[in-house]
């Protein structure tokens, strides 16, 4: 009978390999972020002039870019 080995082989080590694709690529700043100019705008604006409000509502549908409005803004 032929014994398996009790460890994984190895994988090559790269600087991203256990990250996620939507956290690799997510947007860093309000600059990178496409298709939500007003949006954008608008907060870009309130953070600029220090006038940001209690808490803002960010609603669609799934993959629209609501969390990564959010991180940004925090």
């Amino acid at each position: 009978m032929t014994e398996l080995p009790l460890t994984a082989p190895a994988e090559p080590a790269s600087p991203h390999s256990g990250e996620v694709l939507y956290r690799k690529w997510r947007p860093q700043s309000f600059a990178e972020v496409h298709g939500h100019d007003a949006i954008t705008r608008t907060l870009r604006n309130a953070v600029a002039s220090g006038r940001l409000a209690h808490a803002y509502l960010f609603c669609g549908p799934r993959g629209t870019g609501k969390t990564t409005l959010g991180r940004l803004l925090a």
